[in-house]
């Protein structure tokens, strides 16, 4: 589940920390095909960090590279802020993906980008879908509610 709200015009890695866009640039080119294998230690301290080392291990076998052009590539996000319909931000509040805070931090600073929205909290980490999939299941039905 993603979480970012960017700005119109701008990418997902124009969201991240300059150390990430690093990492992830030098990964891209690092690869044959321009793709990114998140290491390991990433994927255990910062995206699934509210699991056992066993659930890491195993959730980590299962990803696939991923393709770096969706990263860099700048959205047209007029229209999905021009929509006149309700929105809920899911905040799992132990994701470490970007550092806690107003300076990097999903919310609030990405939230409130959404204008008027309903603000839907739980314990969990970025990859909440491997540690916890019932509970998100769960808020993402309080999301959608009404």
């Amino acid at each position: 589940m993603e979480q970012n709200c960017l700005n119109d015009g701008e990418s997902l890695r124009d969201s991240l920390p300059p150390h990430y866009q690093a990492l992830f640039d030098s990964l891209a080119r690092e690869s044959d095909d321009h793709t990114m294998v998140m290491p390991f230690e990433l994927w255990r301290e910062v995206l699934l960090n509210d699991a056992d080392l066993e659930l890491a291990r195993s959730s980590y076998a299962r990803l696939s590279p991923q393709a770096y052009q969706p990263w860099i590539d700048k959205l047209d996000l007029k229209q999905f802020y021009s929509l006149p319909i309700p929105k809920s931000y899911l905040y799992c509040t132990e994701d470490n993906v970007l550092p806690q805070g107003e300076q990097w931090g999903w919310h609030p600073r990405m939230s409130n980008r959404l204008g008027l929205f309903r603000l839907v909290q739980m314990p969990g980490s970025h990859e909440v879908m491997f540690s916890n999939p019932v509970g998100l299941a769960e808020k993402i039905i309080v999301a959608g509610r009404d």
